[in-house]
């Protein structure tokens, strides 16, 4: 990483730790935190009607590691066994993708649009949920920023 430049760098250890670039925001004009909250709320729990989680489990393959050569001072050689490992077991919610698409459909039928706006820097203070009223309006110099427990939303960029 020696030859990145420093911007790059910053970018790259962004990434890793909480992403770099834009993110998706809901936006309704003249619309308060707490009818979008609302609203979210309501998508969400019908793309969970509609799309319930159907966890899989599934299993990474078997992986061989071949034994090794390994020779003493005095020139004999002599083979280890090779030996399987078995693969990583995980699981997976194959409605998750569909049910994220449920919930953005139903904001779009709820007159919201989602819009891409870049991340605030690292150290934007949130806000807590009382202290919003109504939504940020879209502009050159807001960031969004997530709210505990709570969307995305806008703020001014610092």
């Amino acid at each position: 990483m020696a030859h990145l430049k420093p911007a790059s760098f910053l970018c790259l250890l962004t990434l890793v730790t909480v992403g770099c670039g834009p993110v998706a925001v809901y936006h309704k004009d003249r619309t308060s935190f707490a009818t979008l909250e609302q609203d979210l709320l309501a998508c969400e729990v019908q793309a969970l009607r509609d799309a319930p989680v159907a966890n899989e489990i599934r299993q990474d393959p078997p992986v061989f590691h071949p034994g090794r050569r390994i020779c003493r001072k005095d020139g004999s050689c002599y083979h280890t066994g090779g030996f399987w490992r078995e693969g990583r077991i995980y699981t997976v919610d194959t409605n998750e993708g569909l049910r994220g698409r449920l919930a953005q459909s139903c904001m779009i039928r709820n007159d919201y649009t989602q819009i891409e706006a870049q991340r605030c820097p690292p150290g934007t203070v949130r806000p807590p949920k009382d202290a919003l009223g109504r939504l940020v309006t879209p502009a050159s110099d807001t960031c969004a920023i997530s709210v505990k427990n709570g969307p995305r939303v806008l703020r001014p960029a610092p």
